[in-house]
């Protein structure tokens, strides 16, 4: 999708084989073949795609998905590819079908999601509980923890697949009406006992040279104030944990227990809600507009501002 001043994950032509003979994307194509591509990042059995150092092995990444013949590759956009696990506290079915619910995928990622619109279904799931075989066209926005990334806006064609009994690939494409498509991101998830799910991120992500610089960007992903797979796990374990501690019988409200009594429902959701909303209105306060034309810049202070830090340490243990 061609946004001036913003990230551009969609500089790849379409090959043939993702063509309609009327010219126009075949989305059930470019599907498969998304969820095969991340599920071979994500697994990655031979240890060939991902480097020690967490790195994307472009010349084997090449070599097992090569670009159309035809493809001239542009000197002003550079990629970046990130891959990052952790274990969440949610049943991997229930996980994978909040995937395919625009406003509860919305509500996992508070600080990263600031808007999602569901544009239409290509096709459904396979029911309401089983997301299997889902593929719709979503647009979201995103937001970055610092004033120096921009937001990103784009149309994403998402499938849900069902791998095995405990596996499932929720896998994303940027598409647009210019007939690119983006390299595939999105999630593998994986069911453990106990209610527990394992969830491995791939971020895939190609941006004009005017977006940010290479470097910058890359110190960004690695400290997750940017959009790499780190800041996306680490979101998704603190959603699915505040979840947990809802489902549970008893608990907290502001640091103070119910003497002899369960916290109520209602003031579990109340207080997760404020929360949520907390961050959400921190965040877009701290990420700027999309701008048309130009970047993000600092101000400078005056001369004779001053900054004051103070730091002071909790005489309880238990209260840092």
């Amino acid at each position: 999708m061609k946004l001036t001043s913003q990230c551009n994950p969609l500089s790849r032509p379409v090959a043939t084989r993702f063509l309609r003979t009327d010219g126009c994307i075949d989305h059930f194509r470019v599907s498969a073949f998304a969820v095969y591509e991340l599920s071979a990042l994500a697994l990655d059995k031979d240890g060939l795609f991902w480097t020690n150092d967490g790195l994307l092995n472009q010349q084997h990444y090449q070599k097992t998905f090569p670009l159309p013949p035809d493809y001239l590759a542009d000197s002003s956009t550079w990629t970046h590819a990130s891959r990052a696990s952790a274990i969440v506290k949610m049943e991997h079915t229930r996980l994978a079908t909040m995937f395919t619910v625009d406003k509860d995928w919305e509500k996992l990622f508070p600080s990263i999601v600031s808007k999602s619109t569901g544009l239409r279904f290509l096709s459904p799931a396979s029911s309401s509980l089983d997301p299997d075989g889902s593929i719709q066209l979503i647009q979201i926005q995103l937001q970055a923890t610092t004033p120096i990334v921009p937001e990103r806006t784009f149309v994403l064609l998402r499938t849900c697949k069902r791998i095995d009994e405990w596996t499932w690939v929720v896998a994303d494409v940027s598409v647009d009406s210019w007939l690119n498509i983006g390299y595939p991101c999105g999630c593998l998830i994986h069911g453990i006992p106990g209610g527990l799910s394992q969830v491995t991120w791939v971020e895939h992500l190609e941006f004009e040279e005017s977006y940010l610089d290479p470097k910058l960007y890359n110190d960004l992903c690695s400290r997750g104030f940017a959009f790499g797979a780190e800041r996306w796990v680490a979101c998704l374990e603190r959603s699915c944990e505040r979840r947990s501690y809802r489902r549970t019988k008893s608990g907290f409200v502001f640091g103070l227990p119910f003497v002899g009594k369960d916290l109520m429902e209602y003031e579990k959701k109340c207080v997760m809600r404020f929360s949520k909303r907390m961050v959400r209105y921190f965040c877009s306060n701290i990420a700027p507009p999309v701008r048309q034309s130009q970047q993000s810049s600092c101000i400078p202070a005056p001369c004779q501002s001053r900054v004051y830090l103070k730091l002071q340490h909790s005489p309880y243990h238990d209260d840092p």
